[in-house]
């Protein structure tokens, strides 16, 4: 079994993250070194926070390596948009050249762009940018 054990500094800035933060993730970590350091498994952790103990792990390290720092949500991760690249004004022609039929739009992103995305990433994007079809 593994704990975390905590200085009362380091308690009283995890409870001030814990506080301040509007994020889940990172109050569950922060939650989740302070239940540690009160003495509970690493099982009993999974089973609280519906987790793996894979994952407890990876939030015990990150603390290890860089403490308060070390357990904030990175940026830059989660899967990339694959339509940024392409400017919206060609968006808006494809939608308007092809406005029933946004099978048309992906069949041209793919010729002019090298593009592959599926007709439901194409609507979840004209809908998020507020594009109107006809």
């Amino acid at each position: 079994m593994r704990y975390i054990k905590l200085n009362e500094e380091e308690i009283q800035q995890l409870a001030s993250m814990e506080l301040a933060t509007i994020s889940q993730p990172l109050r569950n970590r922060v939650q989740c070194l302070l239940m540690s350091h009160k003495g509970a498994k690493v099982k009993e952790l999974c089973l609280y926070f519906d987790v793996v103990p894979k994952t407890i792990y990876e939030w015990f390290d990150l603390w290890e390596k860089g403490g308060c720092i070390g357990i904030l949500h990175k940026s830059g991760t989660g899967r990339k948009a694959k339509l940024k690249d392409i400017p919206l004004e060609v968006i808006e022609e494809l939608v308007k050249k092809h406005p029933r039929n946004l099978k048309g739009v992906i069949a041209e992103l793919i010729d002019n762009y090298s593009l592959t995305i599926s007709v439901r990433t194409l609507h979840r994007y004209i809908k998020k940018v507020k594009l109107h079809m006809a």
